[in-house]
């Protein structure tokens, strides 16, 4: 096997295995608040009694303000002490404005999710998400009418079309306006560029070109700022792109010289062309159209019932590590309003230490490091009868682990929620997330569109100079 046959078929396994990642991995349209669980809200005219009813008659676990609260029974005796903790719990099942109530669902997977939104539907309640589940597939859609545009100007249909095939796939993975539009950036630099491939000087001169900087530059500014996911799958594109070439540039010869085609040599070089066209100047409006139709749907997309954007419900915020002492000290001595997995540890240990202090026992808020409780009594020793005392619990890494265990045996509760979350973090009010890849969207769009404005205007100027001097 020849070095050839064998750099073809690399190429081919590369261009593979780049689509299929794409495919598999694809970016979902959506973005949970919270990991592995799901949330939904209700207005506060709906009943929460009947929505709890037709939950449970699905034998669907949820939580929520009518569910049981976690209990943690001491080892000498069975008590449940009424901890303001609890009653403070109640801020997780309301938005800010006390408009909605909050139901969670804990390790939910997707087709369980579906069939409770199913069955919210199907009993005619109202309620919203924290992300959709449907695909996107608008955005899609205008990527391929810009496709078929772009298709009817050019001149290298086929191989424009080929080239394309990536751009299709990342869009596919990626269903945001921001991936879209600046696909069309990829677009205008193809319809530039290839039918001026085989000419001498062209990487230096669309290098060199203006609109192909800014085109290039956004593209790359985009991806960069979408996203880590975002960002290999686009550079999977440029690479598919380049392969794709190669392996056409090879097939073309081979075609070639087996049907003895003569194949034209360009004589002017790329520099001596004139590379802005009245279509070029048509098809450039393409992204600058994309911008204000991305724009209108952000601003008139609403949820059910409110826009998204101005429900402000508890989340995680910042995060401080996994669960440990370290970190358990590092939260406690920050400003919180919402209680979070801490409080928590926090109620365990008064709820199991309680019977083992006395009634002037001064409560702290947290406990420390190392801190130990003591059951002291007496036994009969050789010199008569003396003092005993056994350590019961010490606040250390162990009680810490041990603590965190009662919540899967209480499940479910709202800690189940707050452990799902893996570490430590802090709570903390914000809007309903939107989607990963549409993040700061409004931004990403306007500097798309910024963009847009000054290449088309640098298009038509120098378009009008050229006319001009023949």
């Amino acid at each position: 096997m020849n070095k050839k046959v064998i750099n073809i078929l690399t190429t081919i396994f590369i261009i593979i295995s780049s689509f299929s990642i794409m495919i598999i991995f694809r970016e979902e349209s959506s973005a949970q608040i919270w990991n592995k669980t799901r949330i939904a809200l209700f207005p506060k005219t709906c009943s929460q009694d009947y929505i709890c009813s037709i939950l449970n008659q699905e034998n669907i676990k949820y939580v929520c303000k009518n569910s049981k609260r976690i209990k943690i029974p001491s080892e000498m005796i069975p008590i449940n002490i009424d901890d303001k903790y609890l009653n403070f719990q109640n801020i997780y099942f309301s938005d800010l404005s006390g408009t909605y109530n909050i139901f969670y669902f804990p390790d939910i997977s997707t087709h369980n999710f579906k069939k409770v939104l199913s069955v919210l539907k199907n009993a005619g309640i109202v309620f919203s998400t924290d992300s959709k589940t449907k695909y996107p597939y608008i955005t899609f859609v205008f990527f391929v009418i810009s496709f078929f545009i772009f298709l009817y100007y050019s001149k290298s249909k086929l191989l424009f079309s080929l080239c394309s095939v990536p751009l299709f796939l990342l869009n596919y993975s990626c269903p945001f306006w921001a991936q879209c539009i600046s696909s069309t950036f990829v677009f205008l630099i193809l319809f530039n560029l290839l039918p001026d491939i085989n000419r001498k000087n062209y990487v230096s001169t669309y290098l060199k070109s203006f609109s192909s900087i800014i085109y290039l530059s956004i593209f790359i500014i985009i991806t960069v700022i979408s996203g880590f996911k975002i960002f290999i799958f686009t550079c999977l594109t440029i690479i598919s792109i380049f392969i794709i070439y190669y392996l056409y540039s090879i097939v073309k010869k081979y075609f070639f010289n087996k049907k003895n085609i003569f194949e034209p040599v360009f004589i002017l070089k790329a520099d001596s062309k004139k590379n802005i066209s009245k279509k070029f100047i048509i098809i450039s409006f393409i992204p600058f159209i994309l911008c204000f139709i991305a724009l209108f749907f952000s601003i008139t997309s609403v949820s059910l019932f409110q826009d998204n954007s101005s429900i402000k419900i508890p989340s995680p915020k910042k995060k401080y590590g996994n669960f440990c002492i370290k970190n358990f000290e590092k939260i406690i001595n920050t400003d919180k309003i919402i209680p979070d997995i801490s409080d928590y540890i926090n109620f365990a240990w008064n709820s199991v230490t309680l019977p083992y202090h006395s009634f002037n026992y001064a409560d702290k808020s947290f406990p420390e490091k190392n801190e130990s409780v003591y059951f002291t009594d007496y036994i009969n020793t050789q010199d008569g009868i003396a003092l005993n005392e056994k350590i019961m619990y010490t606040f250390n890494d162990d009680f810490l682990k041990k603590s965190l265990s009662f919540i899967d045996s209480n499940y479910p509760v709202i800690e189940k929620v707050l452990l799902n979350q893996g570490h430590f973090c802090r709570i903390d009010y914000s809007v309903m997330s939107k989607t990963v890849g549409e993040s700061s969207m409004t931004v990403k769009i306007f500097l798309i569109l910024l963009c847009s404005v000054i290449s088309l205007i640098y298009s038509v100027i120098v378009w009008r100079k050229n006319d001009f001097k023949q």
